[in-house]
């Protein structure tokens, strides 16, 4: 789940599957670190700043992570004649122990606040990371 508020558990089961699906589709997945990796030059992000990101996903790993995976990686070559790749989604393997969860959605939330900044109340509490009991964070950075 990306958003807070109330959520079903079939709609976090449906998020779960989206974001398993995400991570085992073969040749579209990368652990995010290393997708991030100042050597990739050909990495692009659809926004957002590559070193934030790294950091965040340091971050979260220190806070109990088990894996961040830059996932739905598309293939630029085709269209830029060079090689290429540029990705909007992240999903972060979200830790069973609660204690790491909170930090984790700590980190998370940390992120995502400075995007805030003048919004409404309805959609801070909307887009703010909250945790209710998923198995994956679905990070989009196609805002």
């Amino acid at each position: 789940m990306t958003q807070g508020g109330k959520n079903s558990s079939a709609e976090i089961a449906s998020a779960d599957k989206n974001c398993l699906d995400l991570i085992n589709e073969k040749g579209k997945v990368a652990e995010a670190r290393e997708w991030l990796d100042p050597k990739h030059t050909h990495h692009v992000l659809w926004s957002g700043d590559k070193q934030q990101l790294r950091d965040l996903f340091n971050a979260l790993y220190d806070a109990g992570a088990p894996a961040v995976h830059a996932v739905d990686i598309s293939d630029l070559s085709d269209l830029t004649k060079q090689p290429g790749e540029m990705t909007a989604l992240f999903v972060v393997t979200l830790p069973d122990d609660a204690g790491a969860r909170e930090r984790v959605f700590r980190r998370l939330v940390e992120y995502w606040k400075p995007f805030f900044e003048g919004a409404e109340p309805e959609d801070i509490k909307e887009y703010t990371p909250t945790d209710v009991g998923q198995k994956y964070y679905l990070l989009n950075l196609d805002l």
